[in-house]
């Protein structure tokens, strides 16, 4: 058995897991670590040419929708959308370099 760090995740899972027992339903979960999961080898292909972003016509539809969002998440100088940003490999401009191991609220 393993931990959790997050309580929010940890209560999402107990309330799936009452909702299974109320339906007879048994479920397991196992851990596979990312090297030896299949469903994971294409995100594991890294291209560091690549630039890409959400297209800016898509972004400011849905900031008009939702409001600017505070920080980009998966970012770079280049293809930022707002001035704060996390970039996955270090960049002078960057807040943050590596968006997983950040949490924001």
């Amino acid at each position: 058995m393993g931990g959790i760090k997050s309580k929010q995740m940890n209560e999402i899972t107990k309330l799936l897991w009452v909702w299974c027992i109320e339906r007879n339903i048994w479920i397991s979960v196992e851990h596979i670590p990312g090297k030896y999961n299949a469903a994971d080898v294409e995100s594991r292909k890294i291209d560091d040419h690549l630039e890409w972003m959400l297209d800016k016509q898509v972004f400011h539809k849905l900031v008009e929708i939702w409001g600017t969002p505070d920080h980009d998440l998966f970012a770079s100088r280049l293809n930022c959308q707002v001035k704060s940003f996390s970039s996955w490999k270090p960049d002078p401009e960057a807040v943050f370099v590596n968006a997983f191991s950040i949490f924001m609220v």
